[in-house]
């Protein structure tokens, strides 16, 4: 590197889920955060604040239960928007925070609304779940690895193991597309 030349990475959250092997991996909370369409923010510029669970964590879960967690997006969903915090909150942050209010117990509101509890004491818990792995820092954030899942109130884990709600489309053969889309447009026998 040159003298006086200074070297800007730019690190996402995204790329901290994707990337971090070691002592942790988190590549199942980035896997699912997109395929309920939150990549935009996990790339983004918005600050946020991520609790990640860890890939073991996730992992043990899907297979224990032996269930999908993407046949039920609106679930998953509503499961990934309880991780995010719309700002930008290190564990100092939170300390800080705990001490002028006086306190030893924070609500943080999450994406969708919802109070998180955080309990800040030695260990600093979230929802009852320990930070394993804090302050990975990102240029759009900041991202504490978790030993479990936040589970938002009236949800349950064991809501996925429910067959999800069918879905029914109707597939036309060519012959009966014509005779229900003359000319491009529905007609109703």
């Amino acid at each position: 590197m040159q003298k006086g030349r200074v070297e800007c990475t730019m690190v996402k959250v995204s790329d901290i889920l994707r990337e971090r092997v070691y002592p942790y991996s988190y590549q199942e909370i980035d896997s699912l955060a997109r395929a309920v369409g939150w990549e935009a923010l996990l790339e983004g510029d918005t600050q946020i604040t991520l609790f990640a669970p860890n890939d073991f964590v996730l992992n043990k879960l899907k297979t224990t239960n032996e269930f999908d967690m993407l046949r039920h997006i609106t679930l998953l969903n509503q499961l990934v928007q309880f991780h995010i915090v719309p700002v930008r909150l290190t564990v100092e942050d939170m300390r800080a925070e705990a001490r002028a209010e006086g306190t030893s117990t924070l609500q943080l509101q999450v994406e969708s609304g919802r109070l998180l509890t955080v309990e800040v004491g030695a260990q600093i818990l979230i929802g009852g779940v320990a930070i394993v792995e804090p302050d990975m820092l990102a240029d759009n954030g900041v991202v504490h690895g978790l030993d479990g899942i936040l589970v938002p109130p009236g949800m349950s884990l064991d809501e996925f193991e429910k067959p999800a709600e069918s879905q029914s489309a109707t597939i036309y053969s060519p012959d009966e597309f014509d005779r229900f889309w003359p000319n491009g447009t529905f007609q109703a026998e």
